[in-house]
């Protein structure tokens, strides 16, 4: 018998017992107050940005059971703000955060936070994460996700803290920083940086599928078969004084469609992905452009790089990226020849076959990023040639109720095949069948045994996954999301709507085609349409009804049946329709309803916070050259008390062989890794900092700066590469 016939505790999946407590929790349901009477301003704007990286210890979310714990950082994790406002005094904010998902919670309650200060409520703030598969979970409202976003389980209250506090202070420093401003939109095309991962699917659409499903070249088929279409709306600081015509600009926000995968699932670092290179590049061009630095800690550029409709879209790594999963193997509890045989676990990949990877991801991550934040900062230039001050904002806004809706299934079910895995990134239980009957299948693949058609069932052909116990004795009530929350704003003639899914490519055309249909039956027509990803909430993926048919992983994880990219396709057509033309009235009474969140029992994942042992002092112990790597091995206090999101940790210097200055990072750079290394050590921590790419550097110096106030603070070391 197989190790593949043997059955995987699938519950774990799908963890959740029925008869346990749902931990209800009304969330509130802030709504922005009535519009003053016009300002007369002209068009203001304000960026903010706030560090949200947790300490190491939180499960990496994303992957499912093959998602990682942290055990350090490298691309530290941002929430980036933007708030807008037309002469009319109609306001918009948007926030970006480097989070897997987004979640209700999230979003109600820094809209609650937020409200007071800056008139944003939950129908004039979009908050959206950029889908980083190495970022932390523990948030959400669902007790589902809590349970299985991650191989660490659990909803951490402190989390949910942690985060609405950091994403509300960048909320804050955004409105505080408001002022005159011009803005310009544009489009450009990125070939050859992403890639459809589901191209057999994608080629069922019948007339939306790409023409270039009949190439025999498969390469090019599946690079084009993807939304290539980046949109950007480029932000310059105006002069007061409408005489003076010089701006300085201070931000973007961009979307296009990539999934944060560039890392694998191997991968224990906390991570920015793709989208931290791509926001960091503009924001460093951004301030090349500023005359002298900056007077204070508020940044003075922030790029908010939002997802689009990337449910089938993956970058374009390479395949030796991926390690192996781990596999199941007996291991051996005594070292005895015929002593007890021990259980069965999974194993990882031996460590050089994992830093094989790991090192091809980093290359692939650097082209990727760098292809997209090429074409980023041409588009931003361009852009400087059409800046203006005089568009306006509307928006609509409501808040829909799935279960049983009119072309929705009455309860979300997860579909077989989601718990195989994309194409491109299966899961360890691909395949798996019942340990008594191995004929039997699971379901647990994409297509095939994961069709089931049922006369008369709605969900049909989609295969449960551990039917019929998943309703009734995995999942229980309220285990999934219940509620949409949909906008659609109209800045200019651009307009940028909200999912909060992960709608695939021919998904994110189609409900174009619906909001453009209802602007034209309220009489205005939009030059260009966006539409963030992982909006204010998620559902899942969104396929169309032809894919959904398939069951491959992306209709197989369509929670509401193969309604509802239709459905909700509708819904964002009626509120555009809602939405008055261009020199029309203000923007529509918002539907903000009420939402129960279902998060589960609480479970302690942070590090209590608890102080060093008296006389404790953080020390660099030594510097390790060599290979082009400098590692850094000191002594300091633990995660708690180092609150990682505050402050700089770690900085390199370097000089070439003649002495030269060639190089200066932060840990907050792609090339600095930083790592929990071991401990406690008297109460102390082990921790380890490499920098890669230092290959020029021949003698340096590293710089330990916390913030913390604690002895050892501001030390530096040198070092020399022999």
């Amino acid at each position: 018998m197989t190790a593949r016939s043997l059955i995987f505790p699938l519950a774990l999946l799908l963890s959740g017992v029925r008869c346990s407590a749902f931990h209800a929790r009304i969330l509130p349901a802030p709504v922005s107050p009535v519009l003053p009477s016009p300002t007369l301003k002209g068009f203001r704007a304000g960026v903010g940005r706030a560090d949200i990286t947790p300490p190491p210890g939180v499960g990496l979310s994303g992957s499912g059971p093959e998602g990682r714990r942290s055990v350090g950082y490298r691309l530290r994790l941002y929430a980036r703000a933007m708030v807008l406002e037309d002469k009319s005094g109609e306001r918009i904010g948007f926030v970006i955060t480097d989070l897997p998902h987004m979640s209700p919670n999230l979003h109600r309650l820094v809209a609650e936070r937020v409200l007071d200060s800056t008139g944003l409520g939950a129908d004039r703030l979009i908050l959206a994460s950029t889908h980083s598969h190495s970022a932390p979970g523990h948030f959400y409202a669902e007790r589902q996700y809590n349970q299985n976003t991650a191989r660490l389980a659990g909803y951490e209250p402190r989390m949910v803290d942690f985060l609405v506090t950091r994403i509300s202070a960048a909320v804050l420093q955004a409105y505080g920083s408001m002022a005159p401003a011009r803005i310009a939109w544009d489009t450009t095309t990125i070939v050859g940086a992403t890639r459809n991962r589901s191209f057999e699917a994608h080629c069922r659409n019948g007339a939306d599928r790409a023409d270039i499903c009949r190439t025999p070249t498969v390469e090019y088929a599946t690079t084009h078969a993807v939304d290539t279409v980046l949109i950007m709306l480029r932000v310059d600081s105006a002069s007061a004084d409408p005489a003076v015509q010089e701006t300085r600009p201070i931000g973007a926000l961009s979307v296009f469609a990539v999934h944060g995968t560039v890392n694998p699932t191997t991968n224990t670092l906390l991570d920015a992905d793709v989208h931290g290179i791509v926001e960091r590049r503009l924001e460093q061009y951004i301030e090349s452009l500023w005359p002298a630095p900056p007077s204070s800690s508020r940044p003075r550029a922030v790029h908010l790089f939002a997802n689009g409709a990337m449910g089938d879209a993956s970058p374009t790594w390479d395949s030796t990226s991926r390690c192996p999963l781990a596999a199941p193997r007996r291991v051996d509890s005594l070292p005895i020849p015929r002593g007890p045989r021990g259980t069965w676990d999974f194993v990882d990949p031996a460590p050089r076959v994992a830093e094989a990877c790991l090192g091809q991801a980093d290359r692939d991550l650097e082209r990727v990023g760098s292809q997209i934040s090429q074409r980023a900062i041409e588009l931003f230039k361009r852009l400087g040639n059409s800046l203006k001050d005089t568009a306006t904002i509307r928006r609509a806004f409501r808040t829909v109720w799935l279960p049983g809706l009119s072309g929705l299934c009455s309860r979300p079910v997860i579909g077989a095949g989601a718990a195989a895995g994309a194409e491109d990134e299966p899961t360890r239980v691909r395949g798996w069948r019942w340990l008594f009957w191995p004929l039997l299948p699971l379901g647990v693949e994409e297509g095939g045994s994961a069709i089931q058609v049922r006369e008369g069932v709605c969900q049909s052909p989609k295969r449960e996954l551990l039917d019929p116990l998943q309703s009734r004795f995995v999942v229980g009530e309220h285990g999934f999301p219940e509620t949409a929350q949909m906008s659609v704003v109209r800045i200019g003639s651009l307009v940028i709507a909200t999912a909060p899914a992960e709608p695939t490519t021919v998904v994110g055309a189609r409900w174009r085609r619906e909001i453009e249909a209802g602007a034209r039956m309220a009489g205005w027509t939009p030059k260009a349409i966006g539409i963030i990803s992982h909006a204010n909430g998620f559902l899942q993926y969104v396929a169309t009804a032809e894919e959904y048919a398939l069951q491959n992983y992306e209709g197989g994880s369509d929670l509401y049946g193969p309604g509802t990219a239709r459905v909700l396709g509708e819904q964002m057509r009626d509120l555009a329709r809602s939405i008055p033309p261009l020199g029309g009235g203000a923007s529509p009474i918002a539907q903000v309803a009420p939402i129960t969140a279902y998060p589960g029992a609480p479970r302690d994942i942070l590090p209590i916070p608890s102080l060093p042992p008296a006389g404790a002092r953080a020390a660099i112990q030594r510097v390790d050259c060599g290979n082009g790597v400098v590692t850094v091995h000191w002594i300091d206090a633990a995660p708690d008390v180092w609150d990682i999101s505050r402050g700089l940790r770690i900085s390199f210097e370097g000089s070439d062989a003649s002495g030269r200055p060639v190089a200066s990072q932060s840990d907050d750079d792609a090339s600095v890794e930083v790592r929990l290394d071991g401990g406690p050590t008297h109460g102390m921590q082990k921790w380890t900092a490499r920098w890669r790419k230092a290959a020029a550097v021949v003698a340096g110096t590293v710089t330990l700066l916390r913030g913390l106030g604690l002895p050892g603070d501001g030390q530096t070391k040198p070092f020399a590469c022999k």
